[in-house]
């Protein structure tokens, strides 16, 4: 028997690696022996699209960067 206790671990681990939907949901199947669908695997990643969009939109640091040239 499989363990499956962490397999949307695995899925957002994918996911944010940059897999497709489709791709991932292929991974599940190849690797566990699980059907997961592709719907299943939206609904596993857009529960972190809250999270993902308030990252995006964190304030960044200012940082000034000097680039130093010596010609010859």
């Amino acid at each position: 028997m499989t363990d499956i206790s962490n397999i949307e671990d695995q899925v957002l681990s994918m996911y944010a690696k940059g897999m497709t939907t489709c791709d991932v949901s292929t991974r599940i199947r190849d690797v566990y022996g699980v059907d997961a669908s592709t719907e299943m695997i939206f609904h596993m990643t857009d529960r972190i699209l809250p999270i993902v969009k308030e990252w995006q939109n964190r304030p960044l640091e200012r940082k000034c960067e000097i680039l130093a040239f010596r010609l010859k």
